[in-house]
C-alpha cells in the first residue's frame, strides 16, 4: 500500500486565499459596531460641547481643595487652548496661589512648573504630597548658580539622607541658662512636698497643652482655660509645632523660690535685677515700718561652715544702717548664690532705686537666656503625632550633663519609624519646596457665581 506524501505546498493549495473577501455575519457586525461606537463618541463629544459640559474632557476627579471648581475647567485651563493637550500654566495657578521661590540660588533651568510636582485629576487629598522623584530631580545632583550648595548635594530619599550638619559639626547650644538634665531627671529628687520624679513635660510643652504646671507658681498649678471672650485659635494653630521656651514661673518657681531673708515671707520676683532690688528695698522698709524696733535686734551669727572664718556682724546704729545691711545680705544671697545657679552674671553700677537706698550700689547684668526654640530652620517637625512616644526615645536628655548639649535625634533614629511600609517618609513630611516666609497676598478674582457656575441674583424692578 502506497503512502501519501504531505508537503507544505500541497497543504497551501487547499487554503482559499480569498476567504476574507466572502461576506460573513460576524465580520459584518464587527464593522458596524466599530462604526457605531465611533459615531456615538463623536456625537457624545459634540453634544457636550453644544451643552457646555466640560466634564467629558476631564482626566479624573480633582483634589479636595479644588473640588469647588471641579466643574469649572476654565478657571485653570485656557478657554481656547492652542492645542488639545495644552497643560495648565503657572500663571493660572498664581491667580490663587502665591507660591514663593524655593531659593535665590536655584538654577532657573531646573525650576519645575507647578503642574510637574502638583499633579491634578488624581483625586488626591493634598497636592503638596509630592513624590520623592520630584525632589530628587534636582537634589540627586544639586546645582546652584553661585558658590557651593548649603545643603547636601545628593539626596534621593530619607533612607540616604545626610546626617544633620549641626550634629556633624558638634555645634553647641548657645543658651546661657545653666541646666543639668541628668540631675533633674534623677529619681528621688527633693521637691516642695517630698521626693519627686520630674518628667520632660513638666518643663517642655507646646502651646496647646493646658494641663497644670506641677512645679510652677500657684496660679499655674491648675488647669488653664481660655478666658471669657478670649479668641480661640484653630486646632492646628493651637497645637503649635514646637515646644515653647521654658519659663521660671511655670516650671521652676515652686522648687527654686527666690527667698532672700527669713523675715520676709514673700519671694523676690523673677525679673530684672533693678526690679528685684527695688522689691527688696520695699519689703524691708515695710517690715521696719511694722516693727520699729527691729533695727536694734542683734543679728545671730551665721552657722559656721568648716574652713570659713567665723563672722560676727556689728549691731546697726540706725534704721538706715540696718536697712543697708539687710539689703546687702539679701543681695549677697541672691546675686552670689541663688541667681548664679542658673544665670551668668556680671556686675555694673546703677543709680539709686529709692531715697532710702544709696546710689552706686552694684547690681548684676544678667546674660540673655538665648534659648533656641527651633534648631532646623529648613525643616518642620510636629510633636503632636509623636506624643505616644517617650521623649527619651528621641532625645538623650537623661544622659546630658552639659547645658551646651544639642539634644536633637539623629537621622538614624527617624529612619527606624519613617520608612516605606511604615510611617510617611517622603520629603514633604519635613520639607517644603516654597519659602513661605516670602509669601505675598493674593487678591481674589472670582465671585461666587463664577466659581459655582450659578447666575447672579436678578435685580428687582425697584432697584
Amino acid at each position: 500500500m502506497q503512502r501519501r506524501t504531505r508537503t507544505t505546498k500541497k497543504l497551501a493549495q487547499r487554503i482559499d486565499l480569498h476567504y476574507f473577501k466572502y461576506p460573513h455575519p460576524l465580520r459584518r457586525w464587527r464593522w458596524w459596531l466599530s462604526l457605531g461606537a465611533t459615531l456615538l463618541a463623536v456625537i457624545w463629544i459634540a453634544w457636550g460641547a453644544l451643552a457646555g459640559d466640560e466634564e467629558i474632557y476631564s482626566s479624573g476627579d480633582v483634589s479636595e481643595p479644588h473640588a469647588v471648581i471641579g466643574q469649572q475647567c476654565g478657571v485653570c485651563h485656557l478657554e481656547q487652548p492652542k492645542t488639545f493637550r495644552e497643560h495648565v500654566t503657572n500663571e493660572a495657578c498664581e491667580k490663587c496661589h502665591a507660591g514663593p521661590i524655593h531659593s535665590l540660588r536655584e538654577v532657573q533651568e531646573d525650576v519645575p512648573t507647578c503642574g510637574v510636582c502638583h499633579v491634578e485629576h488624581k483625586g488626591e487629598k493634598r497636592l503638596a504630597e509630592v513624590d520623592d522623584k520630584n525632589c530628587a530631580a534636582c537634589h540627586a545632583n544639586l546645582r546652584v548658580h553661585t558658590g557651593e550648595p548649603e545643603v547636601a548635594r545628593s539626596i534621593r530619599s530619607l533612607q540616604d539622607h545626610a546626617k544633620l550638619g549641626l550634629l556633624v559639626a558638634n555645634k553647641k547650644d548657645p543658651g546661657t541658662i545653666k541646666l543639668n538634665h541628668e540631675v533633674h531627671l534623677r529619681k528621688g529628687l527633693r521637691g516642695p512636698q517630698g521626693q519627686v520624679q520630674l518628667e520632660c513635660v513638666d518643663c517642655h510643652r507646646t502651646a496647646a497643652v493646658r494641663e497644670p504646671w506641677p512645679y510652677g507658681e500657684a496660679q499655674f498649678r491648675k488647669v488653664t482655660t481660655p478666658k471669657e471672650g478670649e479668641p480661640r485659635l484653630g486646632p492646628k494653630a493651637e497645637r503649635a509645632l514646637y515646644s515653647a521656651p521654658v519659663k521660671y514661673s511655670q516650671a521652676c518657681a515652686w522648687c527654686h523660690p527666690l527667698y532672700f531673708d527669713k523675715r520676709i515671707a514673700d519671694a523676690a520676683p523673677h525679673d530684672k535685677p533693678e526690679i528685684v532690688q527695688a522689691f527688696m528695698v520695699k519689703k524691708f522698709q515695710e517690715h521696719l515700718a511694722k516693727n520699729p524696733g527691729a533695727w536694734r535686734e542683734v543679728e545671730a551669727p551665721e552657722r559656721r561652715i568648716p574652713g570659713k572664718p567665723y563672722e560676727v556682724k556689728a549691731a546697726a546704729r540706725s534704721p538706715q544702717e540696718w536697712l543697708t545691711q539687710r539689703i546687702a545680705d539679701a543681695e549677697n544671697m541672691l546675686w552670689s548664690k541663688t541667681c548664679k545657679e542658673c544665670h551668668s552674671l556680671s556686675f555694673a553700677l546703677t543709680k539709686t532705686v529709692s531715697a532710702s537706698f544709696p546710689a552706686g550700689k552694684t547690681v548684676p547684668e544678667v546674660a540673655k537666656a538665648n534659648m533656641t526654640t527651633r534648631w532646623l530652620g529648613n525643616a518642620e517637625f510636629d510633636h503632636e503625632p509623636h506624643k505616644m512616644m517617650e521623649c527619651s526615645a528621641c532625645h538623650a536628655a537623661p544622659n546630658s550633663k552639659e547645658t551646651s548639649d544639642v539634644l536633637l535625634p539623629k537621622i538614624e533614629t527617624c529612619i527606624q519609624c519613617h520608612a516605606p511600609g511604615k510611617a510617611e517618609s517622603r520629603c514633604f513630611e519635613c520639607h517644603a519646596y516654597h519659602d513661605w516666609s516670602k509669601e505675598t497676598w493674593v487678591k481674589g478674582r472670582y465671585s461666587l457665581p463664577q466659581l459655582l457656575r450659578t447666575p447672579p441674583p436678578a435685580k428687582s424692578s425697584g432697584q
